[in-house]
């Protein structure tokens, strides 16, 4: 049942008035104040995002956690523009819904945290639109009956990836590093980062080396199939497969340096079902479905925790139970937030503002209301039901004012006590070693996932910096240590390897480009037994570039169009030789004119006179700029008669399109 249509209608014409409408001054304590928001009627079109504003700024709401991927196929999607996921097909494919709330909210001081649903892929399969998954049906998982046969459905609805998957978590941690490297989101918020059901796993591919299963047994010496229930040690394994994610999308995240709105806030929706249990080994979440979110509470991988504590108030037992949930949780932050999740949908609106008063007056962090669109339960009779007054009435009965979101203190330097180390440990083949111990002297240790990678938290750090060696334990070899400073509220990387080169990693920003955009490429060295880089060599497709001394960060850019294979190998004074990863560089057609120095899409008087300042004869290197690589036609990193000849042959003056077409892209 759908009530006050009118208040719906009046809430959409005042919507301009409310977005350009100033912020009252601060008036109460600061605290998170969230809501979810699916997709809905909220952020499909510009003007949905700007209506979903106006409610927001009308609650007196600060942050706004939008359903952006719920499932990896179309037409479902995802609703920003992706290279790993397909889009939504309710958006439009010029309209990029996050990028256009995130420049919305951010104007009015609201906060916006995607929300993602990891594991949970598609309804069919193979999945629609989306290549990746449909090249690797091995990533999903599956009962033990159904273990085996290929990718099959769980929970009776789903295809849901295999958490212990290496390759699933790169593939995840793909998708979170785009998120924040292209968006200038305030966080990360995780659902469904948890297993759905006991019975599940096992592999769809019996084959596959790398799935939760097969790293199982390996790890554990297990010789057979562990049953769903009742084997403590693969219980504990499933709920390892979902830390590493959280644990490595923790650093992963923070590591992101260029997204001006560090630091991030990482956040999950966490399951609290069941009666609240003080020993949480015996709760739910942890037992049911492996999830063990007050351990992640407890390292610090998360800033916040947002239990989902839908209760109906007007039911005695559930409204006690929200307020043992509540007592409980506050108990589990470890100098962390908790904000709690309520359930405006199975509640009235005055017993909404109840169960959100109540948080906040027990010392909650804030709250989070579920949903934007499903406000209330008015007739207590299990429908939910959409009416947009809730956004007056709560900013009339509880936010009465808006409050700033609070802050972290843990990753500001000037108050923060901890920092974080965290790298990637490989042999001397480049390839990843999974459980390997990693620690300090002192003796703490972690072991690290299948990809290599570990994360140390809450290290004790002094202003200045401490200083503390970390070391990897090798099997058979001995132990490799690096010695690091480690900044209060940082995060340190500290890579291993098991050669007896140096250790080269690559990174690229960006990764995708158009031709003639430039590509930063960011080399790390580390040379072991006081050994020092002397020569390295840089490899961009076909050309091969040698140089003397440390590498250093140099930019590049692409003419042709295609995926571009980039590495660097790096020579030490011992004389051994080692190469980094590779990095892709997909360098995209775009309508960039031979001889357009001016970017305008002709070729005039304006370009000939870039050209001429470029013009320097045959092998002879220009400046590294943006006119000059316009102006060198054949790609040869000069500028000469030649390249004038295409340079005329693209000439076609102001306000026209190229004089030949294509052949001058």
């Amino acid at each position: 049942m759908v009530q006050n249509r009118p208040g719906i209608i009046a809430c959409v014409a005042t919507a301009a008035m409310l977005l350009h409408a100033p912020r009252q001054a601060f008036a109460q304590a600061a605290a998170f104040r969230g809501v979810w928001v699916s997709s809905r009627d909220s952020f499909r079109t510009a003007g949905e995002v700007n209506a979903t504003i106006a409610r927001v700024v009308q609650g007196n709401y600060n942050a706004i956690l939008p359903h952006v991927w719920s499932l990896q196929d179309a037409p479902n999607g995802v609703y920003w523009h992706s290279n790993i996921l397909p889009r939504s097909t309710w958006a439009s494919e010029d309209f990029d819904p996050l990028a256009y709330l995130v420049e919305q909210a951010h104007a009015h001081g609201i906060e916006v945290h995607p929300w993602i649903a990891p594991y949970r892929s598609c309804r069919e399969w193979p999945p629609v639109g989306n290549g990746i998954l449909t090249l690797h049906p091995e990533w999903i998982m599956t009962s033990r009956a159904e273990m085996g046969n290929g990718p099959s459905k769980l929970d009776g609805n789903y295809y849901y990836l295999d958490p212990g998957s290496s390759d699933v978590q790169e593939y995840l941690i793909s998708i979170v590093r785009e998120l924040v490297t292209n968006y200038a989101i305030d966080g990360i918020h995780w659902d469904i980062i948890r297993y759905t059901e006991v019975d599940a796993g096992y592999p769809s591919n019996l084959a596959y080396a790398q799935s939760g299963l097969a790293r199982f047994q390996r790890i554990e010496n297990y010789p057979g199939v562990p049953p769903p229930q009742l084997e403590p040690r693969w219980d504990q394994f499933r709920r390892r497969e979902i830390s590493e994610l959280v644990r490595r999308s923790y650093a992963e995240i923070a590591a992101v340096t260029s997204n001006p709105r560090q630091p991030l806030r990482h956040t999950a929706a966490l399951a609290a079902w069941g009666l609240p249990r003080e020993d949480f080994t015996e709760s739910s979440a942890y037992k049911s479905v492996f999830q063990d979110w007050r351990g992640w509470m407890a390292q610090g991988w998360l800033d916040a925790a947002c239990p989902m504590t839908y209760r109906e108030e007007y039911i005695e037992t559930e409204a006690q139970y929200y307020r043992d949930w509540i007592a409980m949780t506050l108990g589990w932050r470890y100098g962390r937030h908790a904000f709690f999740g309520q359930g405006m949908f199975i509640n009235t609106m005055a017993d909404s503002v109840t169960q959100l008063q109540y948080a906040l007056d027990q010392g909650a962090d804030g709250t989070v209301s579920f949903s934007h669109y499903s406000t209330v339960d008015s007739d207590q009779d299990g429908v939910s039901e959409n009416d947009w007054t809730w956004y007056e009435y709560v900013s009339a009965n509880c936010f009465t004012a808006p409050v700033p979101i609070p802050s972290m203190p843990w990753r500001d330097p000037t108050t923060a006590t901890e920092a974080t180390l965290w790298g990637r440990v490989i042999d001397a083949d480049g390839n990843p070693v999974d459980n390997l111990l990693v620690g300090f002297p002192h003796g703490s240790t972690v072991r690290t996932d299948g990809n290599g990678y570990y994360v140390h938290t809450r290290i004790r750090a002094v202003p200045g910096g401490s200083t503390y060696t970390a070391v990897a334990q090798y099997p058979f070899i001995g132990s490799r240590s690096t010695t690091a400073i480690f900044e209060p509220g940082g995060v340190t990387r500290v890579d291993f390897w098991s050669g007896d080169g140096p250790l080269v990693r690559l990174s690229a920003t960006p990764t995708t480009v158009v031709r003639h955009q430039p590509v930063s490429f960011m080399p790390t060295v580390t040379c072991y037994d006081s050994t020092s880089s002397v020569s390295h060599v840089w490899q961009f497709g076909a050309e091969t570039t040698p140089a003397s001394g440390a590498p250093a960060e140099i930019s590049r850019r692409f003419k042709l169009a295609g995926d571009i294979h980039c590495s660097l190998s790096v020579t030490d004074t011992a004389a051994e030789t080692a190469e980094s990863n590779h990095v892709i560089v997909q360098v995209i057609a775009s309508p960039v004119t031979i001889g357009d120095a001016d970017n305008d899409g002709d070729v005039d008087l304006t370009d000939f006179s870039a050209f001429r300042q470029c013009f320097n004869g045959p092998n002879r290197a220009y400046a590294s700029d943006g006119n000059c690589a316009a102006a060198d036609a054949d790609d040869d990193n000069d500028v000469d008669l030649t390249d004038f000849i295409a340079f005329q042959y693209c000439f076609n003056g102001p306000n026209r399109p190229p004089a030949h077409g294509t052949d001058c892209f």
